[in-house]
């Protein structure tokens, strides 16, 4: 009768066979199983019920393995050992459903139970392992293949620094197999300094692991060539690092190239260095002699002379001029590619900087019969900072251009907001004409220097092809771009961007709000301009007005008798005065004629002043008079002039005083400054004060004129080109100190400041530059006279005047104003 505690033993080893998650087999010396558990049903498809009694090479040996199997289970029996038994392999496996699949066979020893020889495994269905490691095989082959085949170099080493993998490259490159390069290290291969160098790299990528990227050189036989390198850290399943991996590549050519280029660039930044300081020495040269012919043309134009010999003067003059636009142009040219022009920061309201410089142009258009016309919308803010000098130079370029090459039509500035963030604003500048056009295949360099649509328009419309390459440099500067679009015979449209800040607080000072009288006014606005009619009517409406338009006299008296008929009636009417059919004077004179229409107030707007015009408004009674492009501001002004509406401060006329001199001695006076126009008058305030003058146009003809002849006192404007006032001033005081000025009478010459600037901080600039006064522009004798006598008569210092403010009661007071600036001298004030 068996133990108690075997028949437990036999019980909890049948509960452990039973849950076990391999499946269990037992078979005896003649391959029939005994025992099938349930892991062995789910593996191999047989129920326990079904398999027990069966040999089981019959059940789950594939065929072409059971003679095998029988020979091997005939062995053991006959010999109680062999190579299956207390042994773990991977064989192949019949499931009931014929397919075969991997099992992992964990044979026990066998044991005798009840006289019979025993035998018993454990067995794993191992598909997933076998599958996963097929795929990691056919991934490091595909890897393998992979990098073996790349035209790169490849390197895998251990944290010792052994060589654990080399691509093909690198074994063609040391012209070693892999098994001489395997194991090694870098010292064994490289040369001492470098392999120390590698060892290092590689130690700091381990310990960082961060990725290494040099372009290392190296020499050979008395070659340089250069690698690009690329080290990364090699971690394992769990993370760690257990080597690096270093990549690299030649890049000799690049590297040579490199150089190459970096030598081209710095020669040819030497040669534009030297083509800039030749433009800007020549420019120099030439301009020095080139005042001397202009400003003895114009000294004898003021002579006595017959009419041949004043023509040919004008003509010389005119071509001086034109030759020192030129000048100009390349001296631009020259500085902005030199990179020496930095843009200025200052506020300036932007609808008076606009309308002043078309009224500029207005005159050039008016000779052609054009009309010039420019629109700037209402979201434009009109107080800004920036460098309102460049602004003025590229919209001076593009509208000249485009009057230029405009026969017949019109020129139109369009100014809108692009773009509006925190303190700064884009603004859109559009300029479009009727002209001539440019062909398509010229619009790609029409902004190149030198360059004209057609070669043939030099000589007709004349202009070195310069305007154009310099607005698209200053447009540049100015943080937006410049492009063209163009239809040969239909007219050009060239458009540019500009960034600028927001001013604190509004710059203008003309600007003003409309009266409440303007609200809901009705006014007859009449012009056969298409883009006039809309700019008007635009105003108008900003400023709470009803405008209505007419394209020419005959509608707009059918407009103004129907409105007599209602109770809705005009209160103003702004007509143009270059009309078809009826001009401006002729509806005048119609109006006027009529008794229900004659009370109305007349606006006459005109595109040029043509001889007789004032005195024909003033025949006809006509209310006021303005030049197009009219300004917004400007035409506020004469509507409540006119209306007799609104706060309007009024300066009384007054007769011109002349004022004594200073009682200062005759001076020798050194005038630093490039405006021909502040030339003239700066000298002639000077001469009638009895002092004798010389003009210098820039700094450095200053400093030339300095070390040439004696001064007491230069007049130095600040912002002029080659050498402004203040680098000027600078100079002449380290001159002063090396004792290189020793023919002037004073170890200090005087210098005072005469500058269009007068904000917070400019005075100090000056003077922190060496100066010792300042005086804003306009330039007034009275302040000339105070500046003077403080510096050679002791007199205290007076305080900076700040630019007076522009008349606002109309022209005959700005006239009277002109002319007390010039003491009364009517004949200066022409000139």
């Amino acid at each position: 009768m068996p133990h108690p505690d075997f028949e437990q033993l036999k019980q909890r080893s049948r509960a452990i066979i039973e849950s076990a998650l391999d499946a269990f087999i037992a078979i005896d010396s003649e391959g029939v199983v005994t025992d099938w558990n349930p892991q062995a049903e789910r593996t191999f498809g047989w129920r326990r019920a079904e398999a027990v009694g069966r040999r089981i090479d019959d059940m789950v040996i594939p065929p072409q393995y059971r003679d095998a199997h029988r020979r091997a289970l005939r062995r053991c029996v006959a010999t109680g050992e062999g190579s299956l038994l207390d042994k773990r392999l991977e064989m192949t496996a019949l499931h009931r459903n014929g397919t075969e699949f991997p099992i992992e066979l964990t044979i026990l020893s066998p044991m005798r139970l009840e006289g019979t020889l025993v035998f018993s495994a454990f067995a794993r269905d191992i598909t997933d392992r076998v599958q996963a490691l097929e795929a990691l095989k056919e991934s490091e082959w595909l890897y393998h293949s992979l990098v073996d085949n790349l035209p790169i170099h490849v390197i895998r080493k251990d944290l010792e620094g052994r060589i654990v993998y080399v691509n093909k490259a690198v074994t063609r490159l040391l012209e070693r197999p892999p098994e001489e390069i395997l194991g090694k290290t870098d010292y064994d291969l490289f040369p001492r300094e470098l392999a120390e160098k590698y060892r290092s790299d590689d130690r700091r990528v381990a310990e960082t692991g961060e990725v290494f990227e040099d372009v290392e050189e190296n020499r050979s036989e008395g070659n340089r060539y250069f690698v690009e390198v690329r080290k990364t850290p090699v971690r394992d399943s769990r993370n760690r690092i257990v080597g690096t991996q270093v990549i690299f590549w030649d890049v000799t050519q690049k590297k040579l190239a490199q150089e190459g280029l970096a030598r081209a660039k710095e020669e040819a930044e030497l040669a534009n260095r030297a083509k800039s300081d030749f433009l800007a020495n020549m420019s120099h040269e030439i301009r020095t002699p080139m005042n001397a012919v202009i400003g003895i043309a114009e000294l004898l134009l003021q002579t006595r002379l017959d009419e041949s010999q004043r023509e040919y003067l004008a003509m010389l003059r005119d071509s001086g001029e034109s030759l020192m636009s030129l000048i100009n142009d390349l001296l631009d040219l020259s500085k902005i590619e030199a990179g020496k022009i930095e843009l200025e920061n200052a506020p300036f309201c932007l609808r008076d900087t606009i309308g002043d410089t078309m009224r500029l142009l207005a005159f050039r258009g008016a000779d052609k019969n054009l009309e010039i016309a420019c629109h700037i919308a209402p979201e434009v803010p009109d107080s800004l900072i920036g460098d309102l000098g460049r602004l003025r130079q590229i919209v001076l370029n593009l509208v000249g251009n485009a009057i230029k090459f405009t026969e017949e039509g019109e020129v139109v500035l369009d100014v809108g907001l692009e773009e509006r963030r925190d303190d700064r604003v884009v603004l859109g500048f559009s300029v479009s004409d009727t002209g001539i056009g440019i062909p398509l295949d010229k619009l790609e360099t029409i902004f190149d220097a030198f360059e004209q649509a057609d070669a043939s328009t030099t000589r007709r419309y004349g202009g070195t092809g310069l305007g154009l390459a310099i607005s698209s440099r200053l447009v540049e500067l100015m943080g937006g771009r410049i492009s063209v679009r163009s239809e040969v015979g239909r007219g050009s449209t060239f458009h540019f961007t500009a960034c600028f800040e927001l001013a604190g607080e509004d710059v203008s000072r003309t600007r003003r709000f409309s009266p409440e009288e303007f609200d809901d006014m009705r006014v007859l606005v009449v012009d056969d301009n298409a883009t006039n009619r809309r700019i008007l009517e635009e105003m108008l409406s900003v400023r709470r007005m009803r405008p209505s338009v007419a394209e020419g006299a005959s509608e707009a008296l059918s407009l103004l008798r129907q409105a007599g008929e209602s109770d809705d009636q005009f209160r103003l009417i702004i007509s143009d005065v270059n009309m078809p059919e009826m001009d401006g004077f002729t509806l005048v004179e119609t109006i006027k004629r009529d008794d229900a229409l004659s009370g109305i107030p007349i606006l006459l707007l005109t595109s040029g002043e043509r001889p007789g015009d004032k005195d024909r408004c003033r025949q006809l009674g006509v209310d006021a008079h303005l030049m197009k492009p009219i300004k917004q501001s400007e035409l506020l002004d004469a509507m409540m002039e006119l209306l007799d509406v609104g706060d309007r401060p009024r300066i009384p006329a007054q007769p011109a005083r002349a004022r004594a001199g200073t009682g200062v001695r005759p001076l020798r006076i050194l005038l630093v400054e490039d405006s021909v126009v502040n030339q003239r008058l700066a000298t002639g305030l000077l001469e009638m004060q009895g002092h004798t003058v010389s003009v210098a146009g820039n700094g450095r003809e200053a400093i030339d004129a300095l070390r040439e002849r004696p001064y007491d006192l230069a007049l130095m404007d600040v912002q002029m080109p080659v050498m402004d006032g203040l680098e000027a001033a600078r100079t002449i005081r380290r001159l002063e100190a090396d004792g290189r000025l020793s023919n002037q009478p004073s170890p200090r010459l005087p210098i005072v400041a005469m500058t269009a600037h007068a904000l917070k901080g400019d005075r100090e600039r000056c003077i922190e530059a060496g100066m010792d006064g300042y005086i804003a522009k306009p330039v007034r004798i009275r302040d000339l006279d105070e500046e003077i006598g403080r510096l050679f008569e002791g007199a205290p210092a007076a305080e900076t005047r700040q630019p007076e403010p522009e008349s606002e009661s109309g022209r005959a007071a700005d006239l009277q104003a002109a002319l007390e600036n010039v003491q009364g001298n009517r004949r200066l004030l022409e000139e």
